[in-house]
């Protein structure tokens, strides 16, 4: 339905009380929609996270024209998320 947010990010925006749905207070996450309501919600635009590279040596096991092979330590994060710099 609204697939830039993430179903938690529109929960949370649920719980904050900023989901109109028929111009009423939407504050029930799990309360369904049959189609045809009117849905607003008041988007609060947080600002995109710019990521600089690492200058990070890495242990290169094969490399060839298709495929790069790595030995990546277990505490180097590839995907950082909640609690991840």
């Amino acid at each position: 339905m609204f697939p830039d947010y993430s179903r938690s990010r529109i929960k949370e925006w649920i719980l904050d009380q900023r989901v109109l749905v028929n111009g009423n207070i939407g504050d029930k996450p799990k309360e369904k929609v049959l189609g045809g309501e009117h849905i607003a919600i008041d988007v609060e635009i947080e600002e995109e996270a710019r990521f600089q590279p690492q200058d990070i040596p890495l242990n290169i096991v094969y490399e060839d024209d298709d495929i790069l092979v790595i030995n990546k330590p277990r505490d180097l994060v590839v995907h950082p998320g909640a609690g991840q710099p």
